[in-house]
Parts: C-alpha cells; structure tokens; sequence
C-alpha cells in the first residue's frame, strides 16, 4: 500500500493510511471552486456591464460578498488538502498566505462608476441568477470531500514481552538477561481524527449558498421590475433588496421584517388607505384597512405580508401611529420619523456612554440630558452620525418626550404618550425598549447579533433586563433577525437566546425551553452513539443533565407570564423578574458550554487530549470547579466502556452540574418566594412535571428506577459527585462556585440534611423491573413505594433541595418519558420562529 505516512513521537509510531487519497479528493474540489469563481465574476461583470443606479450599487456590495465567502470556503478547501497532503508538519507560511490573498483579490467585481439613471439589461440579469443557481446546489458536495472517510490511522509501541513470550525465546537457548531487556512491537487502531484535524465546511456551504440565493433573487426581481416598467417595486427593491424573494416565482419568501413591512405600506399608501372602506383616501390607515389588506388576495404577496406583520406587531403599529400624531392611525409622515427616529436610536446605544457625561463630564449618571446632546451634536471629534442624532432629537420634541419616559411608561404599563413628560432625559433602557420594539435591527442579522449579545444578562444573584421593558412582539422580531443566518452553530444561536430581552409573555424562556430540547437530544447522540434516544437498552449510559432542562424551563414558564396561583395569588413583578432571571442565568451560564462540548464530539467522536484541554480552556474559569468536574466526568464517559462506570460518570457529572446549577440559581429562588407565606405552605404548591411523572416537592421521592438503570443497586453515598477529573485534563484548581459562598457539594451533607437512604431489595415476582426500597413509605399512593426523607418542606433550602435532586437523577436516569417533549414542544407558541433550532435552516 502506497498510500501510507509514518510519524514517530514520544516513543510512539502512527501509521496513517488514505491521507493522500483525501487530499486529491479535496484539491479536485478545491479546482472546482476556481472554475465557479471565474464563472461567477463573469457573469456578475455581464450583469453589470449596462446595469446603472442605486440597484446597481446594491447588486455589486451583495455580489462581492459572495465572492468574499466563495473565496474563503475556496481558500479552506486549499488548506485542508494541504493539511493531508503534509501530514504531520504543519501548513501554512508567508507562501500560502500569499497565495491565498491572489485567490481574494480575484473575487471582486467594481460596479457602476457615479449615479445615473437606471437601466439594466434584464437577459443578463437573469443570466447571473441562473448561474448562480447551477454553482450554489455544487457548495454541499464540495464540502463533503473534507472529511477523513476512508482514512484510519494505527499506533505502535514497544511492549514488554509476556511470560509466556520470553519463557519460549529462554528454551530456545536465548539468555535470561537479554530477554528481560527485550520488547516487541504492539499495533492498535487508533482516532485518526485524533492526529488529523480537519474543518467542518458543512455550515460555510449552506451561508455561502443562502447569501448566493438572495443576490440571485435581487438579480431577477430587479428584472422583472424592468421588465414590467415597474418605478414603484423597482424603488422597494432598491431601499429593501429582501423583497426580491416575493416577486421571483418560487423564490422562497424571506420573513417580512418590521422596516420593510413599514416601507411597503409607505409605497402602497394609497390602497391600503382606503382598502377597508372604500371611498376618498383621507392620508391615514387603520389596523381594519392592515385587515382588509391583509386578506385581500389580489394584491401583492409582499403587500399583504407586510400588512400583516404589523398587525402580528401592535407595538411597532403603535409607534408608527405615535409618530404619526393621529391617535390609532398612520400616515406617511409617521413612517418616516420612525424609520429616522430607529436610524438615530441605533447611534444613541452604540455611543451612550460618551454622550451621559458629554456635557459636564465626571462620571455617568445613567441619564442623557437635552445639554448632553447640545454638547454632542457641537462636538467635532464625534462621529458623524452621532452628532447628527443629538441634532435630530432637538429638533424632534415629540420624539424626545417619548423617549424620556420610555422606561417610567414601560413599568407603568401606561399607553404611548400617557406617561408624565420628564424633560430631564433619557436612560439607556429607554433606548433598549425603543430599539427592540422598533425592530429598529430588520433585516441585518449581523448587527442585531451584535445588539443582543452586548445586552446585561442576569449574574451572581443580579437581575437582567426589567421583563416589563420590550414587548412581546418587538423581543420575537429581534429574536428572528438575531438568529437568521446563523445556519445551526449551536454556541452563536445558544448566545443570542441567553442575550435577549425576556417579557411580561415569556417569549424568551419559550425559546430558551426549545433550545434545551434541542440539544438534549444531540447530547444525546454524542453520549449514546446509535443507542440515541432509547435509555432502557442496555449500553447506554443515562439521561445526562440537559434532558432535564426543558421540564424545570417549562415549568417556570407560568411563573415568568404570571399565571401560576398559590391559592388564587399570582407572583408580583419581583418575583415574576426573578424567574425570569434565574432562568437566564442558569441557560447563559450552563448551556454554552453543553453547545461547546456537544459541537466539539460532533466534530470529532475521538477528540485528542489537546482538543480536550483547549475546550476545558476556553469554556471555564476561576469558580468553576463543579461544573468544569462535571464536564471532565462526562468527558471520562465518552471513552468508558464498563457500562456500570459509565452510568457513574454520567451522573456524577449531571449531579456536579446541578450544584453549580442550584447554587447560582439559589438567590434567585429566594427572590420568586413569596416573603409573608412560610417556605413549607409555598413547598405544597410547587410541583415539577418530569417526563411522566409529577413530582410533588413536598412528598418523598416514587421509587421510578427502570429497565438498564444500573444506578439504583450501588448505595447512594457512594454516588457522591466529588473526585478528580481524568488525568489528561489541564491540572488547574479552580475555586468553588465563583461569588457563591457556603454551598456544600458533599452527598453526605445532603443526606443528613434530608434524611433517609434506603437499602433496595428485590421483589420476586413483582411487574416492575427494578428493586425498591426494603421499607417503602407507607402513605404511598402508588404500589412501587417512596424513597424515605427525599420530601422538600423548604424549597429554598439548598442541602433539601439538592438531596431531592440528587434522589431524582439517579431513580430517573434511564427514564424513556423524559425524552418525549412532544407535549411541551406544542405547548410552545413559537409558529412566528422563521429559524429551525439548532439546523442550517
């Protein structure tokens, strides 16, 4: 076999076979990408070649984006042949980054030179799409060549020889000394991903390919507007290039987002005007004429979809109408001034810091006032734009009112306008609040990405955005745009749900619920391999702590919206924000790094030691000893292959995750309490449904363990979440829980503070599958008996909450019922979602 390297370290020889296969493969690809750059240049060239005006600009800053990420996917093409080609020396050098700066500089088109009228050969246009069309479905093969199928990889050591191995070379007359000495070489299959590290361009072909289809679709929907000597739709096009997809037959419709719905009806005025009643237009319209718009399936598709989205955003409607003057109705003026009024908001928040002491200076007060703003817009060393909103809001009174009181209104829960005017100025929430409810981000994934993730999340016992501040409709607006694009990278959707706003309606816990679903079940498939799903078979390793997740997330939902009643009293705002922030906290804190470690085995099942340490790295700090323990049990599961042991590291490390868990979320339990009833009457009110079963806290444990649960025979104590972490993991000591004092991690601990631990025997004969406790608790309801002192009389006792916990996991963890959420996935009101959680759609 010829297509063999050898590479000796450490005392250790790997044999790698089909490397040289692998990169032919890749650089073919990487040959094709060439051809499909030269070919899309030229058609981009064509289509330029008689295309002038604005859309012209757009079409040649959507095509050299293209070209950008073409070049990038053709450059990490280049690298991974290379990467096989070379193996073991490392790639890369002044040469290669030369080379790949040619193929960059080769992927760019100019476009039209000054502005002019505009005009266009449509046939060239459509060409362009075409070609673009034939290119994109090519990227997902591409891809598929970068990976090492069909490449395994061996080890080899030297051994020392076996009594039996040296007992013949003595009677064949060698002598004792030399044979003690002697060794023989030892070969084993070995990861070859472990000493091959390739990328995954699986997601940078699905960006490239969905980019690529929206500047196809502009390219045709700007030829059919010429086509038709459409003014109007080739004016839609220019300000929102999105629309293209509603006017290309079977482009796939992109979501109506709030500045394009409003810049529809702008353009459109005078149908919707009078779409409800008929007669002489009268400059405003109604939500019945959105109504009569919206139903009215001889109009345009985007027409009617853009009426829609703001009847689906009451808040963004209301805005409009604020802006327009005219009570519960919107004129032309009023879309503009929003549109403006969102332009300047988006400067005020990215420079808020400078412009709170811009005019006296010293330290920030939180509060932007009116000489704060005539000292910015005076302020040459100010960006342009910055200065031009501190301008803008002067000029703008009613504007200014507005925003003043924005947050005091908010609370209030008073109507647009209703709330005492404070000249004083404004706070940064009010910014926030207006932003988001003026989906003042459409249609720019990238910035509103960036929006989000700079927003306060709930930490250390601290609360996060007031839930009262950004309405329901304005949050799932920002949450669509945010997520867009984000073609299933699990850390960047993970970080944008943790970021967002929550509302007085739950809309973030909604999807922080889905998000755990959803990666439950792919920490699923990372832990069990082909067993996925199926707890009860023999050889899986057990539930692991984010099957979990979605039951206690749902669970606090109607604690969130207010609906939950302890004896026909609902919580107030406090303790409504501390549900919210506790769940924040724990889905920030916690599910990053289930992202990181579940994209880390799906990337690579064998991770080396070096990937292992760089992610143990990268994803824990000084306080987090537990959880990171946690990990490095989970990450001892993953090679274990004694099904008893592996079960144990599973648990324990679902058990080290929920007391960093527990521990973090500890100030904000109390803080959902209510202050004048005793912790015990609250404990009879609260109960968690997991999978099947609902658990009261209040009432001892059911004994639950089933089939393949190889837990329940081992004495509790033992189960005990302490230990050291595998020895290949970087040997750094970490601090307990960071800002979190007096958290006890012990099982013995739990235990004296809860009570009970029984011995388990069997029951000849019985139906159920399992052992249960010698003495079950005699006020059972059920016929399988109770786990003696597992009842909570004081939920926010940390040591009896953790113990109940404690006793759950290790009953439930091989529970078939936790794994079917289909209950809570309809629960979910998520239709308005446009982004499939966790997939490249």
């Amino acid at each position: 076999m010829t297509d063999v390297v050898h590479h000796t370290e450490g005392g250790r020889t790997f044999t790698v076979y089909g490397l040289g296969g692998r990169a032919a493969a890749i650089s073919a690809a990487a040959a094709d990408m060439d051809d499909i750059l030269a070919g899309r240049v030229k058609a981009a060239e064509a289509a330029l070649s008689e295309w002038r005006g604005s859309h012209a600009t757009e079409f040649t800053n959507q095509v050299n984006d293209v070209l950008s990420r073409l070049a990038t996917f053709r450059v990490s093409l280049g690298s991974a042949a290379r990467t096989c080609s070379a193996w073991p020396h490392v790639t890369g050098g002044v040469a290669e980054m030369h080379y790949a700066d040619s193929i960059y500089a080769g992927a760019r088109v100019e476009g039209p030179v000054g502005t002019s009228t505009a005009s266009a050969d449509p046939t060239q246009l459509r060409a362009y799409a075409t070609i673009a069309t034939g290119h994109d479905a090519r990227y997902p093969s591409l891809a598929a060549t970068v990976t090492l199928d069909g490449c395994r990889a061996e080890v080899t050591t030297q051994r020392p020889l076996t009594a039996e191995e040296r007992a013949r070379l003595i009677d064949s007359g060698a002598a004792p000394q030399v044979v003690a000495a002697e060794t023989i070489a030892h070969t084993e299959p070995y990861p070859v991903e472990a000493l091959v590290s390739l990328p995954d361009l699986s997601g940078d072909a699905r960006a490239v390919a969905a980019a690529s289809a929206g500047t196809g679709e502009f390219a045709t929907g700007v030829a059919i507007a010429f086509e038709q000597a459409d003014q109007r739709l080739l004016d839609l096009l220019a300000e929102h290039p999105s629309l293209a997809a509603y006017v290309v037959p079977g482009g796939a419709e992109g979501a109506m987002d709030g500045e394009s719905s409003l810049a529809v009806i702008a353009a459109f005025f005078a149908d919707a005007d009078i779409a409800h009643e008929g007669g002489d237009p009268d400059g405003e319209v109604s939500p019945d004429d959105l109504e009569a718009v919206a139903g009215d399936a001889s109009l345009p598709d985007y027409l009617r979809d853009a009426a829609q989205h703001l009847l689906d955003s009451p808040t963004l409607f209301d805005l409009t109408a604020y802006n327009s003057d005219e009570g519960d109705r919107i004129t032309t003026d009023g879309i503009a001034l929003t549109l403006e009024f969102n332009d300047h908001l988006r400067a005020i928040k990215g420079h808020y810091a400078i412009l709170d002491t811009a005019h006296e200076g010293g330290d920030p007060d939180s509060n932007v006032s009116r000489d704060d703003l005539e000292a910015a817009a005076d302020d040459e060393s100010l960006d342009a734009d910055v200065r031009a909103a501190a301008q803008w809001l002067l000029d703008h009174d009613r504007q200014f009112d507005l925003l003043s009181t924005y947050e005091d209104g908010a609370e209030a829960g008073f109507e647009l306008g209703q709330f005492a005017y404070d000249d004083g100025g404004f706070s940064e929430l009010s910014v926030i609040g207006l932003l988001v409810d003026g989906q003042a981000f459409s249609g720019e994934p990238m910035e509103a990405r960036a929006f989000v993730n700079s927003l306060p999340v709930a930490d250390g016992g601290g609360e996060g955005l007031p839930i009262w501040l950004a309405s329901d409709d304005g949050v799932r607006a920002l949450a669509n745009t945010a997520l867009a694009e984000t073609f299933g990278d699990l850390t960047t959707q993970q970080s944008v749900i943790a970021h967002l706003p929550e509302t007085e309606g739950a809309v973030r816990n909604q999807l922080i619920t889905a998000f755990y679903d959803m990666l439950a079940q792919r920490a699923d498939g990372v832990f069990a391999g082909d067993l996925a799903g199926r707890p009860t078979v023999p050889g899986h390793p057990g539930v692991n702590w984010l099957i979990y997740a979605p039951w206690a997330s749902n669970g606090v939902h109607e604690v969130i919206n207010g609906d939950f009643s302890v004896m026909t009293v609902n919580p107030n705002m406090g303790q409504r924000q501390a549900a919210a922030d506790g769940n924040q906290w724990i889905f920030n804190d916690i599910t990053a790094r289930f992202a990181a470690f579940v994209e880390l085995y799906e990337r690579s099942p064998h991770p080396s030691p070096e990937q292992l340490e760089s992610f143990f790295r990268l994803n824990f700090d000084e306080g987090d000893a537990e959880i990171r323990n946690g990990f490095a049990a989970y990450a001892a599961a993953m090679t274990e292959t004694d099904p008893l042991r592996r079960q144990q590291l599973m648990f324990q490390g679902n058990t080290l995750v929920a007391t960093h868990e527990q521990a973090g979320a500890q100030p904000y339990l109390e803080g959902v309490g209510l202050g004048y009833v005793p912790d015990s009457f609250e404990a009879e009110f609260i109960d968690v449904q997991m999978g099947d079963h609902l658990i009261e806290v209040n009432k001892d444990l059911p004994a639950l363990a089933g089939l393949n649960n190889l837990l329940v025979d081992v004495p509790v104590l033992d189960l005990d979440p302490g230990g050291d972490p595998p020895s290949y993991l970087p040997g750094v000591a970490f601090d307990d829980i960071a800002g979190i004092d007096g958290f006890n991690t012990s099982t013995a601990t739990w235990f004296e503070e809860g009570g009970a631990a029984p011995n388990y025997v069997a029951v000849p004969g019985s139906h159920y599958p399992v052992n249960l406790p010698e003495h079950p608790d005699p006020d059972a309801v059920d016929d399988y008996g109770r786990l003696p002192g597992t009842a909570v009389t004081e939920w926010t006792d940390y040591d009896e909450r953790m113990w109940n916990i404690h006793r759950l996991f290790e009953q439930t963890h091989t529970d078939e019922t936790l794994y079917d959420t289909s209950e809570i996935r309809e629960s979910l009101a998520l239709d308005w979602l446009d982004v499939t959680l966790g997939s490249g759609s």
